[in-house]
């Protein structure tokens, strides 16, 4: 049982149960609720104007007039039984974008409100003060202005009781890695408890002197240990997904179709045989506050300082290097009419201001092998002040909910529960929320902003109330037609009229106030708009600051596009002839082990699926080494022949495809026809549909039974039969392919940059539109998908945004496979998705307390933190960042020209944004002559005033020890010496010689030199084998021209330079892959420089 520590009772540390303990602090809470905080913090941001009643109201008739905001609206956009009712999309349509008429609110019981879940959260404020006014249209010509007083003070969850300090560090070990046994290895919790009771007796048994008892549960553990979560199960109406709030009575059913919201539930628990029945919600929907999760990540020692950060970071104009160097953290606004990330702030403000991002995501999960497809919605946001290689950790995500599955809501019902986060996001924004750190311990502001909303297109377009993706105005950004998208304007700039927010914002008001579905339907089809909830966020513009995914709209899009759907369906590469020589080279292609591998049979059924991770290897690293050699073996006959004749065999397939479509037709009317008129005896048995028979057909229109929707087309010409027969005997390739593929990948490489300038993304947009307009030219218009047109609108989404690291979905992606590696009950009615948000939320507060403790600086802690990260190699580096980085980054955080490394051999170090590590295996050994003789030039060469420990002189002796290591880290990447690592791919590595320029070679030996009278730092170096450059490689006229700029280069075979050279490892810039290939009939060694996750040289 927890101590108490309460002023109610004064139990001073007495052990009650857990119930009780909360009631308890409910009542100091109660007690404090009326002691003023911090003098001059409730005065920082209160407003003269009156606030607007946020009220609940009851519901709205399509025939009633305008009155004040409701908190909770009791409709749905179908029609209801009565056909009075409407949704809260629609209540807000008609609420926000009128004139906000003043009408005083109906008595209705507060217990039924959802507003703003999470502002009474465990909160100490003012009853008697007014709630947060409801947001003022976007339209209004004068928005509300802020009335909270920010006298709240926000208490998130149980304070822990096993701390480092509280519990002897044997103890706390234990329950440390119980839990993370449990969070990370997913022990069960029978196994945690054993491990709890045997440990427990081996202490007792060595004479430890223990005070209490040891816990034998592992309930037990994580509740006093802090990584318990606390988050609400709210009921939501299974028939039409209208969310209510926790509180709602357990007899009550849904206000706008009188379902049944709850189930009776036997308790099966044998130590109370006569308890009474629980109740469950039949569906359920797991929350947890943005403000809460906040709360605990500042709680992270040093992580203040670090989302401040961005505040005393260089910033170059024209110059991307994150979110805040783009147009939208430079413009947003505040509550203050001010730039909300203005720098420096007003004199005598200390607020702290955060921005996130918003990830909407469906994935499928298999319950088994029978049963059907599951589809849940992650909705998490990102914090942006955070830098990369913190922000890429997912302890630092904000896993906000998961919206039940088993089928995806549509727009208006995506609606519904967006309302929830929408009222938090908007009180954060206008009021704030008080949070004590170290630097402030009686409390300091801090504001909340959501800079984007990133998504795959069906997201997009149901969170921004646009029409599905197949509709006639599919884009988000313009007005661009189906019929438009293949032809010349469509790749051009300010081709089609832009989509502005006040006109989306109208149309959105319109589409609320039509009085019936079917015309709610029918003016959506015509306008291509719907209302949605992120309108009601002052500053949020919805044309711009939600962005199609470019991970999904890419990779998943146009690479996959032209790759498997132009040259595979469209017998561009033939299968026994361009496919399998394709298949032959990717088999002798050996690439570095952390991109993995790409299947052998790539474009093949057997093949299997890619994800996008590996249609990036196959844009960047397989095709332009690839592709060149295809072409000039296979590439003959007349251009303009072959053109002309791929797009009749395109037209061709197109009616090949339209009559079997018609076909079928027939045939199924035939079948029908047949079984309307059968007079054979039937069984008299009713037959009932299958559950995956109901799923499907309750899909939404539009949406497609398969994982990856978002990458999905509506019209693939193609079809998805493979038609092996009937390949072609001739060649089908253009001598223009390759280099119109290689346009796609240099727009890759240069957006996929970690940092990027206004000329560099001015060439990318370039390049993705004259791709575009050369597919039209190469295969005709029909293979052009809205994808193409989306692409053109990737560079000004950097110029809003930063870099395109910061902005897609490789982040909030990586939560699917996290979460189906969870184990759970495989539960419908939304257990399922209640189990995979206890579990991730119990694995994020499993590293922040871990993350905690290690700063305690208890070498007993850290070293076990150590280990249990070094186990757990996916998840290696959260607590090391949250923990190393902040310390060790004010010991060794200066920059030398030479590497300043570690105290330890495991640390890590940050020089220059770049973070550097050495392997934990060390030799200490003697140099032989020929290395002692060249580090000793190294070094005279770099003035370092040296001589040889065997000559007499002036100048410091060099002692010939050296220690060995096997490998160092930089930027995240292990890069092995050859003669430690049986694998030569981690060895071969692009080494810079001057601004643009680099060479290649194969990294020997790692090793490093200690001695401080030479150099007061640890001097490391590599010795590297180069290999021999061919001039003139190949001729004008050759496939591979086009290919230097993706950083291609041609290398005489099993060659390298007579004799070795020592470089500084802060020289090397990435890996490179080498291969045999082809080139102009001569075999040469060929090597192209990865880029991913690399720095710029």
């Amino acid at each position: 049982m927890p101590r108490c520590h309460c002023k109610f009772k004064g139990c001073n540390g007495k052990n009650i149960p857990k119930s009780m303990r909360r009631y308890h602090l409910e009542c100091d809470r109660e007690r404090e609720q009326q002691e003023p905080l911090a003098q001059g913090l409730g005065e920082a941001s209160t407003s003269s104007a009156p606030p607007v009643s946020s009220a609940p109201a009851p519901s709205i008739r399509s025939d009633a007039p305008p009155v004040t905001p409701p908190v909770h609206a009791s409709s749905h956009t179908g029609n209801s039984d009565s056909g009075m009712s409407m949704s809260s999309a629609e209540e807000c349509g008609r609420l926000y974008m009128e004139a906000m008429a003043a009408a005083n609110p109906a008595s209705i019981d507060s217990s039924d409100e959802i507003g703003d879940l999470f502002k009474d959260e465990g909160a100490l404020f003012d009853e008697s003060h007014e709630p947060p006014p409801a947001p003022a249209s976007t339209l209004s010509a004068t928005p509300s202005r802020i009335t909270s007083s920010h006298r709240r003070s926000t208490i998130i969850s149980d304070p822990a009781t096993i701390t480092p300090i509280s519990t002897p560090t044997p103890v706390y070990l234990l329950y440390l890695l119980v839990s993370w046994l449990h969070t990370a290895c997913k022990l069960a919790f029978p196994a945690c408890a054993a491990v709890l009771i045997v440990i427990g007796q081996i202490l007792g048994s060595s004479g430890v002197a223990l005070e209490n008892r040891p816990y034998k549960t592992l309930a037990s553990v994580m509740s006093n240990l802090g990584i318990e979560p606390t988050f609400q199960i709210l009921p939501v109406c299974p028939s039409c997904l209208e969310v209510y709030p926790a509180s709602r009575a357990g007899d009550s059913t849904c206000d706008r179709c009188d379902t049944p919201l709850f189930r009776r539930i036997k308790r099966l628990d044998r130590r109370r045989p006569h308890a009474e029945d629980t109740l469950r919600p039949f569906l359920q929907f797991p929350t947890k506050g943005i403000e809460a999760q906040l709360h605990e990540i500042l709680a992270v020692p040093g992580m203040e300082d670090i989302l401040e950060g961005w505040r005393s970071k260089t910033h170059s104009p024209g110059e991307y290097q994150d979110n805040f160097d783009g147009r939208i953290c430079h413009e947003v606004k505040g509550p203050d009419d001010r730039i909300f990330f203005e720098n420096p702030l007003l004199p005598g403000c200390d607020e702290l201001r955060i921005g996130l991002t918003l990830g909407v995501d469906w994935f499928s999960y298999l319950r088994s092998h029978i049963a059907p497809s599951h589809s849940s919605c992650l909705m998490s946001f990102n914090v942006i002040n955070l830098p990369h290689h913190l922000r890429y950790r997912t302890a630092n995500l904000i896993l906000a909910g998961i919206m039940p599955g088993p089928k995806e809501q549509d727009s208006d019902e995506v609606q519904r529960f967006m309302w929830i986060f929408v009222n938090e996001l908007l009180r954060l924004w206008k009021d704030g929320f008080l949070v004590k750190t170290r630097k402030f311990p009686q409390g300091r502001l801090a504001r909340v902003i959501l800079v984007c909303v990133i998504c795959d297109k069906p997201a997009a377009h149901k969170l921004g109330g646009f029409r599905a993706h197949s509709h006639t105005f599919f884009c988000t950004r313009c007005w661009i037609k189906q019929s438009e998208k293949a032809t010349a304007a469509s790749f051009e700039r300010n081709g089609f009229q832009s989509c502005s927010h006040a006109e989306q914002m109208r149309l959105a008001k319109e589409y609320a106030q039509s009085a019936t579905q079917s015309a709610r339907d029918e003016f959506a089809q015509q306008n291509a708009t719907r209302w949605c909830e992120l309108a009601r966020l002052p500053y949020f513009d919805v044309c711009h600051m939600i962005v199609v995914d470019p991970m999904h709209n890419l990779l998943l899009g146009l690479v996959k596009t032209h790759f498997y759907h132009i040259w595979i369906q469209l017998k561009v590469l033939r299968k026994t002839k361009e496919l399998r020589r394709f298949h032959d080279i990717l088999s002798k292609l050996q690439i570095p082990a952390y991109l993995g591998r790409l299947p052998s049979l790539m474009g093949q059924p057997a093949g299997g699926s890619l994800t996008a991770d590996k249609w990036l290897i196959a844009a960047t690293v397989v095709c332009p080494i690839a592709l060149p050699q295809i072409w000039d073996e296979y590439c003959t006959g007349d251009a303009e022949t072959i053109c002309l004749r791929r797009l009749g065999d395109l037209k061709a397939a197109q009616e090949k495809k339209k009559e079997a479509e018609a076909a079928a037709h027939k045939a199924r009317a035939a079948a029908k026809a047949a079984a309307a008129t059968e007079t054979s005896r039937r069984s008299g048995r009713k037959c009932t549909c299958t559950e995956k028979a109901v799923w499907v057909d309750n899909l939404p229109p539009g949406e497609a039974e398969i994982p990856d929707a978002g990458a999905q087309e509506t019209d693939d010409i193609f079809g998805n039969s493979d038609d092996e027969g009937n390949e072609p005997i001739y060649p089908n390739l253009h001598p223009d392919d390759p280099s119109n593929f290689f346009k796609l990948s240099s727009f890759l490489k240069i957006v996929l940059s970690p940092t990027i300038t206004d000329q560099a993304i001015d060439e990318a947009e370039h390049l993705i539109r004259a791709y575009c307009r050369e597919l039209v030219h190469l295969y005709g218009p029909d293979i052009i998908r809205p994808n193409h047109h989306y692409a053109t609108d990737v560079p000004d989404c950097m110029r809003d945004f930063g870099p395109l690291h910061g902005f897609w979905m490789f982040l909030f992606e990586r939560l699917n496979k996290i979460l189906k590696s969870y184990n759970s009950s495989n539960h419908a009615g939304g257990q399922l998705e209640v189990s995979f948000f206890r579990e991730f939320h119990r694995t994020v507060q499993q590293s922040r307390v871990m993350a905690t403790a290690y700063s305690t600086r208890n070498f007993h802690i850290q070293a076990s933190i150590d280990a249990m990260y070094k186990a757990t190699a996916d998840d290696r580096g959260t607590v090391q960042a949250l923990a190393w980085e902040i310390e060790e980054q004010n010991v060794d955080g200066a920059f030398s020209s030479h590497l300043l490394v570690f105290r330890n051999s495991h640390d890590l170090h940050t020089i220059g944004g770049v973070m550097y590590g050495i392997s934990d295996h060390a030799v200490e050994l003697y140099m032989q002559a020929d290395l002692y003789q060249q580090v000793l030039q190294y070094l005279q060469l770099r003035m370092f005033h040296v001589r040889s420990h065997m000559v007499l002189g002036p100048g410091v002796p060099l002692l010939p020890k050296m220690t060995m290591f096997d490998y160092v880290v930089i930027s995240q990447r292990r890069y092995w010496a050859s003669t430690r690592n049986n694998n030569l791919a981690n060895s071969l590595v692009a080494v810079a010689t001057g601004p643009g320029q680099f060479v290649v070679g194969k990294l020997t030996r790692l090793f490093a030199i200690s001695q401080p009278h030479v150099s007061p730092a640890n001097i490391y170096l590599g010795e590297i084998c180069w290999l021999v450059p061919v001039i003139n490689a190949y001729p004008a006229d050759s496939a591979w021209k086009g290919t230097e700029v993706l950083h291609v280069s041609v290398w005489e075979q099993d060659a390298y330079v007579d004799g070795t050279a020592l470089i500084r490892v802060d020289d090397i810039i990435s890996h490179v892959v080498v291969t045999e290939a082809i080139v102009a009939g001569v075999t040469r060694w060929v090597s192209i420089m990865l880029h991913r996750n690399g720095r710029e040289f």
